[in-house]
């Protein structure tokens, strides 16, 4: 499985020059994609907040994160997969590595890392969607802690020191 990220205004573009073949969309309430209505087969939306704490209204939950993770298993191999929020930075890395780790393995987080960063340089994912896939798919922390790496790694490098 390829897994791509994008923002909610390049997912037609995307769909055309990758041959995407299955679409998750995590974007705010009320908000639709950029998707041409012949496209919406193999097509997951998600409607929530692109919060970092599990308690504020319109967050993340467990069961958006056990949904696109039932979704994903049925994905076959040679799918091309794009995920993709608003802004293609936070709800749809998280869940875009979160797809790689359940498909490549719990074994192969540094790895789907590596991926994830390669196809989406600006990733930081979100924390709440990090955590709860983390618990589901049984990794320690161990997914959470390194994708906060990544994140905590990004926020230091576009605005330095973080008080």
């Amino acid at each position: 499985m390829k897994v791509l990220v994008c923002s909610r205004t390049q997912v037609s573009q995307f769909q055309s020059r990758h041959g995407v073949t299955h679409v998750l969309s995590q974007l705010d309430p009320g908000k639709r994609p950029f998707l041409h209505p012949q496209r919406r087969v193999n097509w997951l939306l998600q409607n929530f907040e692109d919060n970092l704490d599990a308690d504020q209204p319109l967050s993340p939950t467990r069961e958006h994160c056990e949904q696109f993770l039932s979704w994903a298993k049925t994905i076959p191999d040679d799918a091309v997969v794009l995920v993709h929020c608003e802004a293609g930075v936070s709800r749809s890395t998280a869940s875009a590595l979160c797809i790689l780790v359940q498909a490549r393995g719990v074994d192969k987080i540094d790895e789907c890392i590596q991926e994830l960063v390669a196809v989406r340089p600006q990733a930081c994912p979100n924390p709440v969607i990090t955590q709860f896939c983390d618990e589901i798919l049984g990794c320690g922390g161990e997914l959470h802690t390194k994708a906060e790496a990544v994140a905590n790694a990004k926020l230091l490098k576009n605005f330095g020191r973080i008080a």
